[in-house]
């Protein structure tokens, strides 16, 4: 085999590894992200006017906003129940206001959800309390397990194949 065949044998390979590594880390970055502890937050106030303003705001490990979505003028809440295809049914608190509604809570646990709904019907009908938080926390620790080495194996390879390239390049100058 020549030369030229040669290294054009080594450049697929390297760009075999590239696509390989890149796949690996993107799956390995999926799993990380969803098992990635992240807690979902309602906070309702009411104003002296008694007005009740709402805010919900998602959360990345606890301290990261990465989504707040403002409820003006709470006006009432209501028990949802939906199916999803994998668990069957789930439960949610629907948070109705002028400006729409929000969706707080999807939890499997029927119990859990309603306790949340009793909450938020007691700050509605009691004048006399100003504030109401409701807050969930989830994390996935076995996605995160596993996105770890898949991720770390995907970097890994993109390291080797740009390292096995500028290693190649750098003995190809100093034999030229």
């Amino acid at each position: 085999m020549d030369g030229h065949s040669e290294g054009v044998q080594k450049m697929g390979q390297r760009l075999l590894s590239l696509l390989l590594g890149s796949a690996l880390s993107a799956v390995g970055l999926v799993f990380l992200w969803h098992g990635m502890p992240h807690s979902a937050s309602v906070v309702c106030q009411r104003s002296p006017e008694k007005e009740m303003d709402c805010q919900q705001q998602a959360k990345i490990l606890w301290f990261i906003p990465i989504e707040t979505i403002p409820l003006n003028g709470l006006k009432s809440a209501r028990l949802l129940k939906g199916e999803n295809a994998y668990d069957g049914e789930v439960f949610a608190v629907a948070l109705t206001g002028r400006n729409g509604e929000l969706i707080f809570g999807n939890s499997l646990d029927r119990e859990e959800v309603e306790a949340d709904l009793s909450k938020v019907k007691v700050f509605l009908k009691d004048a006399s309390l100003s504030t109401l938080n409701l807050n969930r926390y989830q994390a996935e620790w076995l996605f995160v397990l596993l996105g770890l080495p898949i991720a770390a194996l995907g970097f890994w390879t993109i390291f080797w194949a740009v390292t096995a390239d500028l290693s190649q390049s750098g003995n190809d100058k100093s034999l030229g």
